[in-house]
């Protein structure tokens, strides 16, 4: 699937908004409550918090290909607090039919061999890049997926939001 650039632009102008939607604060007796990943807002103790993409919070990533697809950064939980975090992204992404796509324990690994992941361009892309066997038994070489749609940096922890 391509886009041109001006609907990426408008996805990015418009993406934005769509997680900054306010949420009632939470009760005084509430009891803290864990991060909530969903495909609705991210939400801690009752607030909304800002979905952060890992390219603007990471930094020194790294992929290993050994028994996983782990993705790994030192990604930012302050001004001086840089711990190092890792996913797995079979957790998130699977094979479609010879295509890459986002899906909750996934399991591209089964069918798919990485050929390479990384910062591309200027659009915030960091991609993986996988060549992926189809139904028909033939592989498509050079599918790819941008980590940077649905992989966030949420208080120094790579996850997947899906």
């Amino acid at each position: 699937m391509h886009f041109s650039s001006a609907v990426l632009v408008a996805i990015a102008a418009f993406a934005p908004s769509v997680f900054a939607t306010p949420v009632a604060a939470p009760e005084a007796d509430t009891p803290d409550q864990e991060v909530t990943l969903s495909s609705e807002p991210l939400v801690l103790n009752g607030t909304a918090i800002e979905k952060r993409s890992f390219i603007k919070t990471c930094q020194s990533c790294r992929e290993k290909w050994d028994n996983a697809w782990v993705l790994e950064c030192e990604c930012k939980v302050s001004d001086r607090n840089w711990p190092w975090t890792g996913i797995d992204l079979n957790t998130c992404i699977g094979n479609e039919d010879g295509r890459l796509v986002w899906r909750r324990n996934g399991n591209a690994r089964d069918s798919c061999r990485p050929q390479g992941m990384g910062e591309y361009g200027d659009l915030n892309e960091y991609l993986l890049i996988a060549a992926c066997d189809g139904k028909d038994g033939y592989t498509n070489f050079g599918q790819r997926i941008n980590l940077n749609e649905k992989i966030h940096n949420i208080n120094g922890k790579l996850q997947c939001h899906l």
